[in-house]
């Protein structure tokens, strides 16, 4: 073959990339009969005319609203997760009901607790042998008489009422849209968590056996702890929520009577403590059972509050 043969043969393989890009002109004949490796090459698609047939499929769905799979598409990413797992949509639904018999039977496992610690202060020996209760006018009856309130109160107070407020609370926190009433709703579960702590506090030391208790260490010190930490609560909280989360302002007369109750009780069980550490029967019974009292009271206030008026003669 000539020289004027081989360069025939080679301009059209210089410029073949450049014609195949841009459409612009079709290889001479010369070209196609003088080398396979061109025909291979016809047989390749253009990179650049790929690119403009995906980005004008793609063009297609941008008419679909911003942050949908068509966008996500076109930047060649996956479609992100409308809900994290560590951001909580403003219309979830939480499960109040079910938070509320949780709470309640959480309350009831530590009651159950503390009155297997009081049928053990009465049973020493097993429930064989005869009953051998402390002595009446003892340190020892005074902190039975105070576990004993914890069994009521567990059950009866503490319970229903921390229940019945997460309830509340987190129907509020479900069903508002507004930001500041979530934010309210938040405060207040807030809240109720540090009182729901507090409780935890007092009935785990009566609840506890003997072997976890430090010697010298009264159990009715943790009611009065939890006592003070009801009183902190109600000074805290401005409003409260129904069963069906709505909002339930408290005058701040009615909370400055209930915390300097929630007080009152408190320095009770600290003076109950304070009586068995320093073994003065006298103080520390006194103390028990006006302590006793006030917790039988306010655990039965809706049943009890009818018949005192009866017997006061009014209506």
């Amino acid at each position: 073959m000539s020289s004027f043969a081989l360069v025939a043969a080679a301009r059209p393989v210089a410029g073949l990339g450049r014609r195949e890009c841009r459409n612009a002109r079709r290889p001479s004949r010369v070209a196609i009969a003088s080398s396979d490796v061109v025909k291979s090459d016809r047989t390749r698609v253009c990179p650049a005319r790929v690119r403009c047939r995906t980005v004008s499929a793609a063009s297609a769905l941008t008419l679909t609203p911003r942050g949908s799979v068509a966008t996500h598409a076109m930047a060649g990413n996956e479609p992100e997760d409308p809900t994290p797992f560590n951001k909580i949509p403003a219309n979830y639904v939480w499960n109040a009901a079910g938070w509320e018999q949780f709470v309640k039977l959480a309350y009831l496992g530590l009651a159950a607790l503390i009155c297997n610690n009081v049928l053990f202060e009465c049973f020493p020996y097993g429930f064989g042998t005869p009953p051998s209760p402390p002595e009446l006018f003892s340190c020892q009856f005074a902190e039975m008489l105070v576990m004993v309130s914890g069994v009521i109160l567990g059950a009866f107070n503490f319970g229903p009422q921390c229940g019945a407020q997460i309830k509340g609370g987190l129907k509020a926190l479900s069903d508002v849209s507004s930001a500041k009433q979530r934010k309210d709703a938040g405060d207040f579960l807030g809240l109720v968590l540090l009182k729901i702590a507090a409780d935890a506090v007092g009935l785990a030391l009566l609840a506890a056996p003997d072997f976890m208790i430090p010697t010298g260490l009264p159990r009715s010190l943790g009611l009065g702890i939890t006592f003070l930490g009801h009183s902190v609560f109600m000074q805290n909280c401005a409003q409260t929520y129904s069963a069906f989360g709505v909002p339930r302002p408290v005058p701040e007369a009615v909370r400055a009577v209930i915390a300097m109750l929630d007080r009152t009780l408190g320095f009770m069980a600290l003076s109950v403590a304070y009586g068995t550490y320093s073994q003065a029967p006298s103080v520390a019974l006194t103390s028990a059972v006006l302590f006793f009292a006030g917790a039988v009271y306010f655990s039965f206030e809706n049943k009890l509050s009818p018949l005192l008026r009866k017997a006061l003669g009014k209506k």
